[in-house]
């Protein structure tokens, strides 16, 4: 890896651990569960537009199916 990517990550890794407000610090493991949480929120919000773009399609179907038995 090269060295110019290793001190990003280092210093990305480090400003997760900044000062917080009342000159508290956010630990780096808490800093660590905060991205996992944020990822994880993330996948959830794609797994919900696919729920609702499934349900749209569903909805569409069930006006077709009405649409197909009045005629």
């Amino acid at each position: 890896m090269p060295v110019l990517v290793i001190l990003v990550e280092t210093f990305r890794f480090l400003s997760a651990c900044r000062r917080v407000g009342d000159e508290r610090f956010i630990g780096c493991n808490s800093a660590i569960e905060l991205k996992r949480s944020l990822n994880k929120i993330e996948e959830l919000k794609g797994k919900i537009e696919e729920l609702e773009t499934s349900l749209q399609n569903c909805e569409l179907q069930v006006e077709l199916l009405k649409t197909n038995n009045k005629h």
